[in-house]
C-alpha cells in the first residue's frame, strides 16, 4: 500500500484504523500521524495514546509467542534452523539476565530485527514486568520522536518512509550477518 493511500485512509477513517496500523507498522504510521496532527486532522494526545498502546500490544504478542510458542510444530523448524538447543536458550537467558535492558532496547530500536529480539525475550523468560516497562519506556520516547518528525517534516513523509525502510533493511542485514556468523562459529567449534 502506497503512503498516499495510507494517508487518505487515515484521513477518512480517523482513529479507527490507526490502532491496527500502529500494531503492524509503527514508525511510518507514527510519522504520518504527526503529519496529520500538523494538518489539524488528528489530536496529538489521542494519536500518541493509540500509537503507544498499539505498539505495546504488538510487542506483547511477540513476547508471548516466544514465551509460549517455543516447541510448537510451527516454531520447531525455526528453532532447528537456528540451532536453538536448550543450552543455547540458557546461554541467551544469561545474556538477558546480565544485559536485559540493553538487549531489550536494541530489540526495540533496531527496526527489521526487533520482533526477533522480542520473541527471544519471551523464549528466555525475561520477567514480563521488566519486558513491559522497558518496551513502554522505549515506545513512549520513539512515538514522541516520530510524531514530532511527522509534525515538523511531514510533507516529506515519502522520503522519511524511504529512510526508515533503509534503516530497517540495514538492521535486517546486520542481524542476518550476525546470526550467520554465530551459526558458523558454533558449527566450526563443534567440528574442532
Amino acid at each position: 500500500m502506497a503512503l498516499d493511500q495510507i494517508i487518505g485512509i487515515l484521513e477518512t477513517s480517523g482513529y479507527l484504523l490507526l490502532f491496527p496500523l500502529a500494531v503492524m507498522e509503527g514508525p511510518i504510521i507514527t510519522v504520518i500521524s504527526g503529519f496529520l496532527v500538523s494538518l489539524g486532522i488528528f489530536n496529538v494526545f489521542i494519536a500518541y495514546s493509540i500509537i503507544v498502546i498499539g505498539d505495546i500490544l504488538g510487542d506483547a504478542f511477540w513476547y508471548l509467542l516466544g514465551r509460549h510458542g517455543s516447541g510448537w510444530k510451527y516454531t520447531r523448524p525455526i528453532e532447528k534452523f537456528f540451532g536453538l538447543t536448550p543450552e543455547r536458550i540458557e546461554s541467551t537467558r544469561e545474556r538477558f539476565r546480565t544485559h536485559r535492558y540493553k538487549m531489550m532496547m536494541a530489540s526495540k530500536f533496531i527496526h527489521g530485527v526487533g520482533s526477533a529480539g522480542l520473541v527471544a525475550a519471551g523464549m528466555v523468560r525475561v520477567p514480563y514486568l521488566t519486558f513491559a516497562t522497558t518496551c513502554l519506556t522505549v515506545t513512549m520516547i520513539q512515538a514522541a520522536l516520530f510524531l514530532a518528525l511527522g509534525y515538523f517534516f511531514g510533507q516529506a513523509y515519502g522520503q522519511i518512509g524511504q529512510y526508515l525502510d533503509y534503516f530497517a533493511a540495514a538492521g535486517l542485514v546486520i542481524g542476518c550477518v550476525g546470526i550467520a556468523l554465530g551459526i558458523w562459529y558454533v558449527r566450526r567449534n563443534k567440528q574442532s
